[in-house]
């Protein structure tokens, strides 16, 4: 399963596939971003519309982020994968702090 996680304007920020198993997500960003100061955090949000965190997303780099326990099932087909702007070591409540900057819906092939 894969998503193209676009920002406002309809651009592709990162192209995210989901691992057979669940077990990780890779993010490969489309092209060159910096966050001066604030860390890219990745989420997902199944079903009952609850953001849950992924982990961090480094700067021009594509990452697999090992998916936490639990969260496996949340990767499915009609889930979305967003990107928001967090402070430097991530969110500090657990959710979504900063501006959504790319989002998109997770789909098979």
């Amino acid at each position: 399963m894969l998503a193209r996680l676009e920002q406002n304007d309809g651009n592709t920020l990162f192209a995210a596939t989901v691992q057979a198993d669940g077990r990780s997500v890779l993010f490969v960003p489309a092209r060159p971003t910096a966050w001066q100061g604030r860390s890219a955090q990745a989420w997902v949000i199944a079903g009952d519309g609850k953001p849950r965190s992924l982990g961090l997303l480094p700067p021009d780099a594509a990452v697999a982020l090992v998916v936490p326990v639990g969260l496996a099932s949340a990767l499915n087909e009609g889930a979305t994968l967003a990107v928001s702007l967090e402070p430097l070591n991530g969110s500090p409540t657990g959710l979504p702090t900063g501006p959504v900057i790319a989002q998109g819906k997770i789909s098979a092939l």
